[in-house]
């Protein structure tokens, strides 16, 4: 079972020796052993930058994004830190934010047998303040999520949104995203950084999120998606769209959404090729045989 998955599932039982004698090969294993050798703490702010850090190498976690594999409970995360240290994982944010806080509640030497309440695992979705200036507040009103910056890739997730002010693709849209919160800061074991505030990782916060038809009358061609946001602080609206499939050999290759735009941009339509030129000799000729050959003489 895995010793992680064990104590998350009962804390009471001893584990088995095979658990003990394979836990320092594993995720969990690797990542403690540097933390115990250099006596991190987590309630040392550097020494939890660090802690958070060994997510990102490469010997302790190979990790690639993978949307469609989530986690929302410790007990999953365990399962993770259980898994061979360097192999190849995946899935997304949640999986290594649950995994963060299992390593902080277990025992030492296996973590740091900090008290830590799972509530404290949070999800963000790019909530608007209710003064509409994209900062939360108390009152906590949803977002539609949020664009990161995100200049390369992290964990082999690759941006996604070509930035209109940086002509690059340094940008990312989450729908949410997970990050744990300890001695008030919120740190990301995704990005491997860490916030004074939640929506801090927002470079703009969607306040709202629109999807039409390309063309009413013809469906086949898809959706266009519009989003509405605001940078935190700032009451003016900016927008963001997705790309059209005709669109894409203009953009960067993982280009899906590009903006900001400072006003509501619509998805360009594929226009109709012009109809052919007639040559301006040929016109002068045609119309000269059409003179002389009407002409009643």
């Amino acid at each position: 079972m895995g010793l992680y998955t064990s104590w998350m599932k009962n804390p009471n039982i001893a584990h088995t020796q095979t658990d003990i004698g394979l836990w320092p090969q594993t995720v969990g294993g690797s990542i403690m052993a540097y933390c115990n050798t250099h006596n991190l703490d987590p309630d040392i702010h550097q020494d939890m930058q660090d802690i958070v850090h060994q997510f990102s190498v490469g010997a302790n976690l190979n990790w690639t994004w993978n949307p469609a594999k989530g986690c929302r409970s410790a007990g999953r995360a365990a399962t993770l830190l259980d898994e061979l240290a360097g192999g190849a994982q995946n899935g997304e944010c949640g999986w290594l934010a649950w995994a963060l806080y299992t390593l902080l509640i277990a025992p030492p030497p296996y973590g740091f047998g900090k008290n830590v309440d799972p509530h404290k695992v949070k999800t963000y979705s790019g909530r608007i303040g209710g003064n509409n200036n994209g900062v939360a507040d108390d009152r906590h009103n949803e977002g539609e999520g949020f664009i990161s910056t995100h200049p390369h890739a992290f964990h082999y997730l690759q941006p996604n949104t070509f930035n209109l002010n940086s002509n690059a693709l340094d940008l990312f849209r989450w729908g949410d995203h997970v990050v744990v919160k300890y001695n008030q800061r919120f740190y990301d074991p995704s990005y491997d950084a860490f916030y004074n505030n939640l929506y801090d990782m927002a470079l703009y916060n969607v306040a709202r999120m629109t999807i039409e038809d390309v063309n009413p009358q013809n469906k086949k061609l898809g959706v266009k998606m519009i989003w509405r946001v605001r940078a935190n602080g700032s009451a003016n609206d900016r927008w963001f769209r997705q790309i059209q499939p005709s669109e894409l050999g203009g953009y960067p290759a993982n280009s899906q959404v590009v903006g900001p735009f400072n006003t509501a941009p619509g998805a360009p339509q594929v226009q109709a090729p012009a109809a052919p030129q007639v040559p301006a000799n040929r016109r002068r000729n045609c119309l000269a045989r059409a003179f002389f050959c009407c002409w009643p003489w």
